[in-house]
């Protein structure tokens, strides 16, 4: 058992350097999707010239909310926040206590910066998936506008899984641990 401990601590220990990593592709990606709406813009000015034609602006617009929203990625993330949880910041996981005890062992505090991180992949994918969905005219596969927002608010609720530990157990009286 020890073992596994050892194995969170250490990439509990990168998880900054990941964070910095998927924060980095996300203004990459962002780029992209800003260049991609304005090209898309421009095949829309060009063909509105030339004749009337099915062209329409959701599609570029689209591209170019979602990657400002990933330029942007800390500012749009404490937005979120603020409307989901009433604060902007992440909660310090050394202060969260339990019933039973404290949760702020070695173990502990490297599940819940695994689970932060996995929330902020989940967060950028969900922004990816709504500016595809827009692209794909909803999709073939189903609803991906549902899957996206789901990646989103999913997304902030592993960022902040502290806080919102704290809303599932004051809303329903369960305890965690």
């Amino acid at each position: 058992m020890a073992d596994a401990v050892q194995m969170l601590t250490n990439l509990a220990s990168v998880q900054p350097n990941l964070y910095k990593l998927v924060t980095g592709a996300a203004y990459v990606i962002g780029l992209a999707f800003i260049f991609r709406a304005l090209y898309h813009l421009k095949i829309y000015g060009e063909l509105r010239t030339m004749m009337a034609s099915q062209t329409g602006l959701k599609e570029p617009l689209a591209y170019l909310f979602v990657g400002t929203m990933l330029l942007y990625l800390p500012t749009g993330f404490s937005t979120v926040m603020q409307t989901a949880f009433g604060y902007d910041n992440v909660l310090a996981y050394t202060d969260w206590r339990t019933t039973s005890g404290s949760i702020t062992g070695p173990g502990g505090v490297a599940i819940l910066r695994l689970v932060q991180l996995v929330g902020a992949i989940a967060f950028v994918k969900g922004w990816m998936i709504l500016a595809r969905s827009a692209g794909q005219g909803g999709g073939a596969q189903g609803n991906t506008t549902g899957k996206g927002l789901t990646h989103i608010f999913g997304g902030v609720a592993g960022m902040n899984i502290v806080g919102t530990a704290n809303v599932i157990s004051s809303t329903l009286g369960v305890s965690f641990f």
